[in-house]
């Protein structure tokens, strides 16, 4: 027989199962094989095994908790950022630990019951905790105060903060973070001083180099600005004063660059390249009859042709001068004769075509008018205009186009411009010819151009050769 409800196996006395409790129908025995098969009987659930197994879990995690417990690396822990100073953890007779920090005073429990730790070790560990502090404090002092000896101000600063944070009322850290922060701004601001002089001495000496004296001396006068007692930006601004002293009747050209000759001339005008010349002076208008008199007078130098009738016109240019007689004036005078890069670069006034500047044949552009020079007349030598009758050019220069031819210092070579230096060319060292420029009033409009060159034997005396002279600005 069995239970009708588990199918577990009972007796025929049973009334109920003994192994779910249900009660069980009775049947007579004869008639049981005849209603159904026999059925196996299952496997009896073990239950008490599972509560053994969940008892021993339980007794083998307080033997781990109890091991941990018992190792001092679980009780000593790092309570804060600095790896100089650690936190003890002191097992009270409770067994309640207790955490002594950075501030011997603070003290915080581990576990639920919280009971003081026995007198004697938070003694102990405080008084260990004040000298690792101790230890800590002076040691950053002394390097504080070696870094501050040595001008590093930034990293003395960083000691001395660090020094602070171990004794948080030391009055002489406090004192020596705020000096060095002062220290540190004055040194920012002397570097930043120090820049800005060398930016505008080394501004001065560039402008000065290249003659533009005025804003040399604005530079210099901004570098002594930040450094009041140098003595050589002091003597720059004298010498820049001196030079910009007006010369009587001469006109301070700045040094710079150009583009000297011309594809569209003639062929000794080729090829066209760039040039640098020094700063100079040079004359304003062409040497006067009368300026030419008193060289004479002081001098008593040979009259040059048809002198009495030159006499008459005191303020026209003088002619009839040889090339070696324009020099000897110029030696006399303190000057010199220019050379044709000079010239050239003078008589553009500024349009030198370089740097987005332009490139004219005259003053005023590319065409030729008469009433802006004095070229190609046909009224004799009294066709010669007194100097000045025409508009300067830009360096405010006179009669730099048209009036008289003037001679420049050069021996004249047609093929000069092929092999020319490009700073400061002072031209062949022979030839035939000395080079004059400018074209005259006896000439056509093209003699006239900017770039247009002449070689002429230098004991030529004609009535439309005349000159004007430069002078070096040091």
């Amino acid at each position: 027989m069995t239970c009708q409800s588990c199918g577990a196996p009972a007796q025929a006395d049973d009334s109920f199962c003994g192994e779910c409790g249900a009660p069980i129908d009775k049947i007579p025995a004869q008639s049981t094989a005849t209603i159904a098969s026999p059925v196996p009987p299952k496997k009896k659930v073990a239950t008490h095994r599972y509560w053994l197994i969940a008892v021993s879990s339980v007794l083998a995690l307080a033997l781990i908790i109890v091991a941990l417990w018992l190792v001092p690396g679980f009780r000593e822990q790092k309570v804060n950022n600095d790896p100089a100073v650690s936190a003890k953890t002191v097992l009270s007779p409770m067994d309640t630990a207790i955490v002594i920090t950075k501030d011997p005073t603070v003290t915080f429990p581990l576990k639920r019951k919280t009971e003081i730790a026995p007198p004697s070790q938070v003694a102990d560990l405080q008084k260990e905790t004040t000298t690792e502090r101790k230890s800590l404090y002076t040691r950053h002092i002394e390097e504080g105060d070696a870094f501050f000896n040595q001008g590093r101000y930034a990293e003395a600063k960083r000691k001395y903060e660090a020094a602070l944070n171990q004794k948080p009322q030391d009055d002489y850290a406090a004192v020596q973070i705020r000096v060095c922060e002062k220290k540190t701004t004055e040194i920012e601001a002397e570097t930043e001083r120090e820049s800005l002089y060398a930016s505008y001495k080394d501004d001065g000496d560039a402008f000065f180099n290249h003659g533009e004296y005025a804003e040399a001396k604005t530079n210099y006068k901004e570098a002594l600005s930040y450094k009041p007692d140098d003595q050589y930006v002091a003597r720059q601004i004298q010498e820049c004063e001196r030079l910009m002293a007006k010369r009587p009747g001469m006109v301070l050209i700045p040094g710079g660059r150009f583009m000297m000759g011309s594809e569209d001339g003639n062929n000794d005008q080729k090829p066209e390249h760039e040039v640098y010349v020094n700063a100079f002076y040079i004359d304003m208008t062409e040497v006067t009859v009368a300026q030419y008199q008193q060289f004479i007078n002081a001098t008593g130098y040979r009259e040059p042709k048809k002198w009495e009738e030159q006499l008459q016109y005191p303020y026209h240019p003088v002619v009839h001068v040889l090339w070696y007689d324009a020099n000897a004036y110029a030696g006399w005078a303190g000057k010199r004769l220019p050379t044709e890069a000079e010239w050239e670069y003078a008589a553009r006034g500024g349009n030198t075509g370089v740097e987005g500047k332009p490139k004219y044949n005259f003053p005023w552009g590319n065409k030729a008018y008469h009433d802006l020079a004095n070229y190609y007349s046909i009224f004799g030598e009294e066709a010669i205009k007194s100097v000045g009758s025409f508009a300067p050019n830009g360096y405010g220069l006179y009669d730099m186009a048209g009036n008289v031819w003037e001679w420049c210092a050069d021996w004249y070579d047609k093929d000069y411009y092929k092999n020319s230096p490009s700073r400061n060319p002072k031209g062949s060292s022979t030839g035939k010819g000395r080079v004059m420029r400018g074209g005259s009033w006896n000439t056509a409009a093209n003699n006239m151009q900017y770039a247009n060159r002449s070689g002429v034997n230098p004991t030529s005396s004609e009535k439309d050769i005349g000159f004007r002279c430069v002078q070096d600005v040091r």
